[in-house]
């Protein structure tokens, strides 16, 4: 019975065969598209790969539903000196407001004047004891008049001194009401976008256009001297991303390079290899179109499959790309070799296939 089918199917395949390839080519065009949207949208977080009856991924789920849109592009500027910088970020700040993609710019520290006006708040209890001592002997001596006698050796610090010290001990943190270095060469521009931040596509299209806006910016105040850098949760996905990509391509060069090699020692020829990497690669473009339709990104592990149905899907083609040669190599026609290899490579190859899939 599988010996009657296999020649009718392969009779009107011979027939046929030009519309059969044109189909093949057609449905790989969509299939190829389907590839391309999943591998735009590669899901980089790790807590996916998780269960999501995990209570640790639920409570990042939680802290992520308050947070939602929060994530936020620091540009860094640096300069040779305060002078330099600062009337940058301030010409910067005026060409970014009123973006319709920012909803807010920050460069100030939130509570800087009540901080700087409060210092002498967090005195230490020390310094407040001893403050109390001085409060008491200056008291002493308005009511002893000419009788007080001062029996230390030292005089105590004054409290103008006592200002300096906490002015210097709290100098990072008040001195200055931008975010800015100890030495004043860099200054930080916090941006917030209007979009969600944790969707990738927007995350990725944000960035891209506020480093070419920035990078066009070139106010008189700007010098030679004066360097952008970009932090902050957007450059961090946009960079994982790069980093996975780039960590995809390594593997897709090491699996193309060794298959090829494979194909060279075995096939020795240009066709044969055609003939094996052909439908390896439409496979491959089928599977991944076919999975779009029912998600919408790969992550950290799924990703690195076509490296995996490469080598899981080469050893098929070369078998019956094989056994298809050495039929032809024995004077048999094109009907009988395609016949051995469907007959009895076929069903090897298909239990081999049914094999590799229980497992």
């Amino acid at each position: 019975m599988f010996q009657r089918f296999t020649q009718k199917f392969l009779r009107g395949s011979l027939r046929l065969w030009p519309l059969i390839l044109l189909v093949a080519i057609g449905s790989a065009i969509p299939a190829f598209q389907g590839t391309v949207h999943l591998f735009k949208n590669i899901d980089t977080d790790l807590a996916n790969l998780l269960p999501d009856s995990y209570s640790s991924v639920q409570l990042i789920k939680q802290v992520r539903d308050k947070l939602a849109g929060k994530g936020s592009l620091s540009v860094l500027i640096e300069g040779p000196d305060r002078d330099a910088v600062l009337p940058f970020l301030h010409d910067l700040i005026a060409h970014l407001e009123g973006h319709e993609e920012i909803q807010k710019l920050e460069h100030l520290k939130p509570g800087h004047g009540f901080i700087d006006e409060h210092k002498m708040l967090y005195v230490s209890l020390a310094d407040l004891k001893d403050i109390r001592e001085r409060i008491d002997r200056k008291i002493q001596r308005e009511k002893l008049g000419g009788l007080y006698i001062n029996l230390e050796e030292e005089e105590p610090q004054t409290f103008d001194e006592m200002l300096e010290k906490y002015k210097g001990e709290y100098s990072s943190g008040v001195r200055s009401r931008y975010y800015e270095s100890d030495d004043g060469t860099l200054f930080r521009l916090k941006i917030t976008p209007k979009g969600n931040a944790s969707d990738f596509a927007y995350a990725k299209r944000f960035y891209r256009s506020m480093r070419q806006i920035i990078a066009d910016f070139q106010p008189p105040s700007r010098s030679q001297a004066i360097q952008i850098y970009y932090a902050g949760s957007i450059r961090t996905r946009v960079d994982e991303y790069k980093s996975l990509m780039h960590d995809l391509s390594i593997a897709g060069y090491v699996a193309g390079i060794g298959v090829l090699l494979l194909l060279v020692l075995v096939l020795r020829g240009l066709r044969p290899i055609l003939m094996v990497l052909g439908p390896l690669t439409l496979g491959i473009f089928y599977t991944f179109g076919i999975a779009s339709l029912f998600i919408d990104s790969l992550n950290t592990v799924t990703a690195f499959m076509f490296a995996i149905m490469t080598g899981l899907g080469i050893d098929f083609g070369v078998h019956k790309v094989s056994r298809y040669l050495s039929e032809r190599s024995s004077n048999q026609s094109i009907a009988d070799s395609l016949f051995s290899v469907a007959y009895f490579i076929g069903r090897a190859s298909a239990t081999s296939a049914a094999a590799s899939r229980s497992c």
